[in-house]
């Protein structure tokens, strides 16, 4: 799930809380709250919370940032970014994520879905892909998507350009697997959070309430989401480009 926590106009749960890997008891979803269980921690919550200098998807990705595969030496910087997360949720009154063990952690680094945007030398932030998400999709899973999870920013970096940093970044990947688009999902009540996503080119597929699943944690059981989407084939990217451009 989504969860910004960089400042932005909406409040900070919001992607996915992003349950990390094999551990029952803290699902690749930490909870909807943030970049979408997509990036601040939690597979429903980014705590990048950041506000553009100009519309939503108008700038490209900086040069000087870059995407890499977080390592066993990250684990503290990652802690912070979602205690970060966390403050900020807890600020703002929105849903807090839990806490993820090291253990946890360093299984998703292991696997290769925990990633790091890096501005320079400087870490920008992290955050979390997945392949399928049955338990939040439902219906709606074809095997054929990413999912962006645990969008958070790094503890004390103030720079812009993490968002559109992570989405470039996973438009790539997608069109390099061939996969049908990019996945997002968070709180179905946090309108502003939807709406940023939309003017970045995702559209809203539709609300699921989350019904008590062993494959999530105990806080998912009744919640609604809202499921965002968009396609990242050649032609979706030309479009999504000449709309920006306009």
């Amino acid at each position: 799930m989504l969860l910004h926590v960089t400042g932005a106009p909406w409040n900070a749960s919001g992607c996915s809380a992003g349950r990390l890997l094999d551990e029952p008891a803290l699902p690749a979803h930490g909870g909807p709250d943030a970049c979408s269980r997509a990036w601040a921690v939690g597979r429903h919550g980014h705590s990048c919370g950041e506000r553009s200098s100009a519309s939503p998807g108008r700038h490209p990705k900086r040069a000087d940032m870059r995407v890499e595969p977080a390592t066993p030496a990250d684990l503290s910087a990652v802690r912070a970014a979602y205690a970060d997360g966390r403050a900020t949720q807890r600020q703002r009154g929105s849903v807090v994520w839990p806490e993820f063990t090291d253990a946890a952690i360093l299984n998703e680094v292991a696997a290769g879905r925990l990633f790091r945007v890096v501005d320079e030398d400087t870490l920008a932030g992290v955050f979390s892909v997945a392949y399928e998400d049955a338990a939040i999709w439902g219906d709606h899973e074809r095997d054929a998507h990413i999912y962006l999870h645990r969008i958070a920013r790094a503890a004390g970096y103030g720079g812009r350009g993490l968002i559109d940093a992570v989405l470039a970044w996973a438009r790539g990947r997608c069109r390099a697997l061939g996969r049908a688009g990019l996945r997002m999902d968070t709180w179905a009540s946090n309108g502003a959070l939807i709406a940023y996503y939309q003017r970045l080119g995702f559209s809203l597929v539709g609300q699921r309430r989350i019904a008590a699943d062993p494959r999530l944690p105990a806080h998912y059981h009744g919640i609604e989401l809202a499921l965002l989407e968009q396609p990242c084939g050649a032609q979706a990217e030309r479009e999504r480009l000449q709309e920006a451009a306009t």
